[in-house]
């Protein structure tokens, strides 16, 4: 390597992203931008007007972006979203400016057990159970 950050593409990236989670470009059902997704829920951004469009759009500009997505700084907006037909979706990730696409679903519920307890950090920073 001659000490250039090796860029990445995001339509390639993406397609791999997709492929990895045994999807296809048929099972895109939207694309997004100007939403957070950090609640398990798709929300517009306060302040912000949201974008939406389809694979091919979506395709058309992602070919032309290539960015290192290496640590320092974010290049992809994390509210970029994916949405599949089967109501799943990718989100973008990203650690102190390293980014990916990451995989999301609606956790299924679990079968019964105990009854809840919520467990909180006490002062001695030692998990309790709230009673």
């Amino acid at each position: 390597m001659n000490g250039t950050k090796p860029n990445t593409n995001l339509l390639n990236e993406t397609m791999a992203h997709i492929e990895s989670i045994g999807k296809t470009i048929d099972d895109v059902d939207f694309i997004a931008e100007g939403f957070d997704h950090d609640k398990g829920r798709i929300l517009p951004i306060p302040g912000r007007e949201p974008t939406v469009g389809n694979w091919s759009e979506f395709a058309a500009q992602a070919i032309l972006i290539d960015y290192y997505n290496g640590y320092g700084t974010a290049a992809i907006h994390h509210s970029l979203v994916i949405v599949y037909t089967d109501k799943t979706w990718s989100s973008r990730g990203e650690y102190d400016g390293a980014e990916w696409w990451k995989w999301n679903q609606i956790p299924e519920r679990p079968p019964e057990g105990g009854p809840l307890a919520v467990r909180i950090m006490n002062s001695d920073f030692v998990w309790e159970t709230v009673t």
